[in-house]
């Protein structure tokens, strides 16, 4: 856990200096093009600074001894709704399209209840299964779409993907994997609160 938050937060740290000189072109382009082409880059950069800070604070409460089940709940339902935000640049693009605007939406939609269920599960203590069957699901769509965007970028695109895409794409895969992990850790260990408590009353 403590080298995949550190990974992870080194390489979209990473990706955010590389963003940062585009700024200026984000600039420009949203003096002409009603701010949609520069919306895009800034929200891009606004999700790699959030993810990386996200990440960082996971990292200095593993390190510390201090994570428990509503912090691991604040980096899950961060997590999920700055991937709902990153989705946002898809909305914009597909604003004149109602076909990309549909699949825009419907991409953004599991994310928002990974959030919703995240938030309830962990932090909320909220003990109904069906949150965490929603944190599961949201996971797993995570985890098929980023699959899905490796080999697309190692079919398509190979000439403008670098390592550090690939990488963080992985990385990214780990992640929604320990949020399924930690998930079915916090269901196990309530039943087993529940049994003590049972056998105390007893």
């Amino acid at each position: 856990t403590v080298a995949l938050y550190a990974l992870i937060a080194f390489c979209f740290g990473i990706r955010c200096v590389q963003e940062i000189p585009t700024v200026p072109f984000a600039w420009d382009i949203s003096k002409n093009i009603l701010a949609s082409g520069g919306l895009y880059i800034y929200l891009e950069l606004l999700v790699l600074l959030g993810e990386s800070v996200l990440f960082l604070y996971g990292l200095w409460l593993v390190l510390c001894g201090k994570m428990n089940p509503q912090r691991t709940g604040i980096v899950v339902t961060g997590f999920f709704a700055l991937e709902a935000l990153k989705n946002i640049r898809n909305l914009i693009l597909g604003a004149y399209s109602l076909d990309v605007f549909t699949v825009a939406v419907c991409m953004m939609v599991p994310y928002i209840l990974g959030a919703v269920g995240a938030y309830c599960f962990f932090v909320r203590n909220d003990k109904r299964k069906c949150f965490a069957v929603i944190v599961d699901l949201a996971a797993a769509f995570g985890i098929l779409r980023q699959l899905y965007t490796i080999l697309m970028m190692n079919l398509i695109a190979d000439h403008l993907v670098t390592g550090l895409h690939v990488l963080i794409s992985v990385l990214v895969v780990m992640v929604y994997v320990l949020f399924i992990y930690q998930t079915a850790v916090l269901i196990r260990k309530r039943k087993s609160a529940a049994i003590l408590s049972s056998q105390n009353q007893e």
